[in-house]
């Protein structure tokens, strides 16, 4: 995961390319991520790198750690 803050920095298209040419080698075509629907700045990044947005799930759950 990189930092928001050192977001802009390139890092995270590039660690993202180099995770979608391993998987291509693997022979994976289709790849799951997960984000918080107000969080712009990962959903953006991921638009960025080819991702698509296929549906859209809000279950209600808030993660409480101990």
């Amino acid at each position: 995961m990189i930092d928001p803050a050192r977001y802009g920095a390139g890092w995270e298209h590039w660690l993202l390319g180099h995770a979608a040419e391993w998987l291509r080698l693997s022979g994976v075509d289709r790849l799951l991520a997960y984000e918080l629907a107000d969080d712009h700045t990962a959903l953006a990044m991921l638009r960025t790198a080819g991702f698509r947005e296929l549906t859209r799930t809000d279950r209600g759950w808030e993660h409480r750690p101990h």
